[in-house]
């Protein structure tokens, strides 16, 4: 097992305090023929843009494309694409990855420049998914996983916010404040080195360099109780929200108020309220007490005494390395519990697809309709839902969700309030 920090380096400058990108939906009909990339489908549309997935030729894998049309900025650049390229210059390893970035002038129509810009594709899908799966299996997510990804996380969010501390930053360093960190927001890397894959944060349309902002930017049901004001200390609290949801498969909402009317305005106008945040006070049999404690530190109510993220990093670091020792029992039992195998059978591996050198397909091109199957499950096209059973988890490995003993008092009771990931 790897729990292992990566270490932030130095960023190159650029100042997009000027920038006034207004992203919007753009239908893509280029032709995918030429060049280095080959379109395979597209998988996403919203307010960002289109989303297809892709291959590159050359490098013989698949790779994430998103095509979105903006307003003139002195750096030609939609917000995500300018801070994951220049801003953040050198990469962090639980970051999205930019490969390429290119103008994309094909709107003549309104006369708004446009861009296309390449991620990578992480091939374990999203957090959002892997707890849909464990919780239809009725399985609770691997301890050392949950603080793995606790770790991974808190490190990304330290590099991007180490910019507003002058005690740890780099002269010509700014900070950046994510503003939409929730589950699906967040992918998963499969390792070779590791049991568990690694997380990484993506999508940085709602990404701002200012050290505070009031506007709805974001996912209410995953931002603080300070609402609408938005700070790094906000995404602190997203990550706690993000922690709460692997190990209750619930964002830290409470249901409705009795007597409120179950209707889409009144649902939205709660999970924006801040006495709406309501955490489970509970401790789970299967988990340890350190586990939920240091995710109650990250969803303190009060913006003022809640940690930073360095602040947090380190102090999940030390909890790491104070319970789980390398050598010791507890570390050989929690890797006793693997992640399921069943969790991630539906994706498409980041390489797949691909004629060997005898000229004919590899085998992971068999995945391809499963692959699409599970975009459009998940929200990510509007068609046909997918019809493919998840094979049982090994007797043996199964952690059972509606078996699980709690210690302590339940504060709230959890609702979606009909959210859409």
């Amino acid at each position: 097992m790897r729990l292992a920090l990566s270490t932030p380096t130095q960023s190159t400058l650029v100042d997009l305090s000027v920038h006034t990108a207004v992203e919007s939906n753009v239908d893509d009909h280029s032709d995918s023929k030429g060049g280095d990339y080959e379109l395979i489908k597209q998988i996403g549309k919203d307010g960002e843009g289109v989303i297809h997935l892709m291959r590159s030729r050359s490098a013989r894998q698949l790779i994430v494309r998103k095509t979105v049309k903006y307003a003139r900025s002195a750096y030609g650049k939609p917000i995500e694409a300018a801070i994951l390229q220049d801003i953040l210059a050198e990469r962090h390893d639980n970051i999205i990855r930019l490969q390429a970035f290119e103008p994309y002038q094909a709107f003549e129509s309104d006369q708004v420049e446009g861009a296309r810009y390449y991620l990578e594709y992480c091939s374990g899908g999203d957090l959002h998914q892997l707890v849909d799966q464990y919780q239809k299996q009725g399985v609770l997510l691997p301890e050392l996983f949950i603080w793995q990804a606790y770790q991974q996380l808190a490190s990304a969010l330290e590099f991007l916010h180490r910019g507003f501390d002058p005690r740890c930053s780099d002269p010509d360093r700014r900070g950046v404040c994510h503003r939409d960190i929730k589950p699906s927001n967040i992918f998963l890397r499969p390792t070779p080195d590791s049991d568990y894959p690694d997380v990484v944060l993506a999508d940085f349309g709602h990404a701002t360099l200012a050290f505070a902002t009031y506007d709805p930017a974001g996912t209410s049901l995953w931002q603080a109780p300070e609402l609408p004001r938005h700070s790094p200390r906000g995404d602190v609290y997203s990550l706690g929200a993000v922690i709460h949801f692997l190990i209750h498969f619930k964002p830290p909402i409470a249901q409705l108020p009795d007597g409120a009317s179950n209707t889409e305005s009144v649902m939205d106008a709660w999970a924006a309220a801040p006495e709406a945040r309501q955490p489970i006070m509970q401790f789970v049999e299967e988990y340890s007490e350190e586990l939920i404690c240091v995710m109650l530190i990250a969803l303190e109510a009060d913006e003022n005494k809640r940690k930073n993220a360095s602040q947090l990093l380190n102090f999940v670091s030390d909890c790491i390395e104070h319970k789980f020792p390398p050598g010791s029992d507890l570390l050989r039992k929690a890797e006793e519990w693997p992640m399921a195998e069943w969790a991630f059978d539906h994706m498409m591996p980041a390489g797949g697809g691909f004629e060997g050198e005898d000229g004919e397909p590899e085998e992971e091109d068999t995945g391809t309709e499963q692959y699409f199957e599970m975009m459009e499950r998940f929200g990510y096209c509007n068609s046909r839902e997918s019809s493919r059973s998840l094979s049982p988890a090994p007797s043996d490995r199964r952690r059972g969700v509606s078996g699980r003993r709690s210690r302590g008092r339940e504060t709230s009771s959890i609702s979606l309030l009909g959210e859409t990931y």
